[in-house]
């Protein structure tokens, strides 16, 4: 089975400006899930599942810790 990183980098293309910001995206996505959502367990654990998997792929795990948000 493809997770979403595997399934972005066959689409997009190692390295690819698309992929960024899609996992940029994803990432704010996380994000405010995180803040707005804090209540709705479900909301949650979705939320941590969508993080664990862009954070399991070198690509997208390096494009993360390179984003502001990541750190605020």
């Amino acid at each position: 089975m493809f997770n979403l990183s595997q399934i972005l980098l066959i689409l997009l293309g190692k390295g690819s400006e698309m992929l960024e910001f899609l996992t940029n995206y994803f990432l704010s996505k996380v994000i405010t899930n995180l803040q707005m959502w804090a209540s709705e367990s479900d909301v949650i654990r979705e939320t941590a599942d969508l993080f664990v998997t862009l954070s399991m792929k070198k690509d997208s795990s390096l494009i993360i810790i390179k984003n502001d948000l990541f750190w605020t």
